[in-house]
């Protein structure tokens, strides 16, 4: 499906001080109905958004946002948000963020890169989204079931991983095609690009054998996402048993939450 130009441009929500800020609205579900325009923003952290930026971000009325950035992220670049918006932490610790902090300078302070290969990482992160973490995006899916089809907002640091694994669920929970789910996902590398240009520094600090290494980690690819869901067949069987007794959803409340967000 090649995606629509027009939409493409209305997708993109621009706020001062904001990355990768989209609306999940315009796709197509299995049913024949959309997902509505206005209700879904996925988005990097909110930390550096000025008055007029706050001011932008008033505008969307938003009943709550998720923040799924570990604590100590949060405390380094906590969100700046408008007063009255519905604040829910569900920190889920980056193994990426983790390396990058900790092992990958030990690595280079010892000039030790014997066996390193930092996409096994994310891969890693990508399958305890399925596994491990699977009680906080149980909770991400409550919050977005009691907007009752009020906007949410949700980030993490780059709003690529974190959030890219969350906004597939949730389209997946909504009916949207495996194929659409992975192009939004996509997305993050041609809105992101500043973490890209924010990883070119360490050209200036570590040098260019480094910075090939960890390269990767700026984007996202489409083996990542497959790798998520690949781990939910082998723990739950399937993704309906994985909504069921993952994200402890009934089948009466998939219905009302595509009740709630489709058209």
């Amino acid at each position: 499906m090649v995606p629509d130009p027009a939409r493409e441009n209305k997708r993109i929500y621009k706020i001062p001080g904001a990355v990768n800020l989209r609306d999940l609205g315009g796709y197509p579900a299995q049913d024949g109905r959309r997902v509505k325009w206005h209700k879904l923003y996925r988005s990097s952290h909110l930390g550096d958004l000025p008055a007029r930026g706050l001011d932008k971000l008033s505008d969307l009325n938003l009943h709550s946002v998720v923040d799924f950035r570990s604590t100590p992220e949060v405390e380094r670049k906590p969100n700046r948000l408008p007063d009255g918006i519905r604040l829910v932490y569900l920190p889920i610790s980056d193994v990426v963020e983790t390396e990058i902090a900790t092992k990958i300078p030990l690595r280079i302070k010892n000039n030790d890169f014997e066996n390193f290969d930092p996409k096994e990482y994310i891969l890693q992160a990508y399958q305890q989204y399925a596994t491990s973490f699977t009680p906080e995006f149980r909770d991400f899916i409550q919050v977005v079931l009691s907007a009752a089809g009020s906007p949410v907002f949700w980030n993490c640091a780059a709003g690529k991983d974190r959030t890219g694994f969350a906004s597939a669920i949730l389209l997946r929970l909504l009916g949207v095609e495996r194929e659409i789910i992975f192009q939004d996902y996509l997305l993050s590398n041609r809105y992101g690009r500043r973490f890209f240009w924010e990883l070119a520094s360490i050209i200036l600090i570590w040098g260019w054998d480094v910075y090939q290494m960890i390269k990767p980690l700026a984007g996202v690819n489409s083996q990542w996402l497959a790798a998520s869901f690949k781990k939910i067949e082998e723990e739950w069987g399937n993704f309906e048993t994985y909504t069921q007794n993952g994200l402890g959803l009934s089948t009466s409340e998939v219905h009302e939450l595509q009740n709630f967000l489709l058209e």
